[in-house]
């Protein structure tokens, strides 16, 4: 199969194939510039780039083996995905935010589990609250009632996160 066939919608498979690469080269900046801007010295800021990281390493790595961009981009053409991949690269850039108040959410809720846990110990766990609730939690609106049951203080740090600017 030529890479040079076109989609009737689309345009052709390199047209598309740039467009994916632009769009997974934003996702991976703007994910990258919200957890490092958040602070390790605190367990919930700890917490929150550990989810960050697991959720980067889950979308970009296959299960089996780690793809280097390319390799990426070759699986999604066979699949015939890379316009519907971009599509939900930039849905994800646009619910970034709803990541950070998710995983925020996530660690208050959950804050006790973490009394007797070493700061630097927390990396270790996040993948399973990762894994636990699913992707779709981090990119929902869940945080949205609850809100509300945070304290000012809370609220104030939670502000202090970049996250991003659409």
């Amino acid at each position: 199969m030529e890479r040079k066939e076109k989609s009737k919608i689309y345009g052709s498979i390199e047209e598309q194939m740039k467009f994916l690469k632009l769009i997974k080269g934003k996702h991976l900046n703007l994910f990258f510039e919200i957890r490092n801007s958040i602070s390790t010295e605190i367990k919930v800021g700890r917490f929150i780039r550990s989810l960050i990281n697991d959720y980067l390493y889950d979308i970009n790595y296959d299960k089996n083996a780690e793809l280097e961009i390319n390799q990426y981009i070759d699986e999604i053409f066979w699949f015939k995905l890379y316009h519907a991949e971009a599509e939900r690269l930039k849905i994800e850039i646009n619910l970034a935010d709803n990541f950070v108040k998710n995983a925020f959410i996530l660690y208050k809720e959950n804050e006790s589990d973490f009394d007797d846990i070493a700061i630097f110990d927390i990396s270790l766990i996040s993948l399973d609250y990762y894994n636990s609730v699913g992707l779709n939690f981090f990119f929902s609106k869940y945080y949205t009632k609850r809100l509300n049951f945070l304290s000012k203080k809370e609220l104030e740090l939670l502000n202090s996160f970049k996250r991003s600017q659409t």
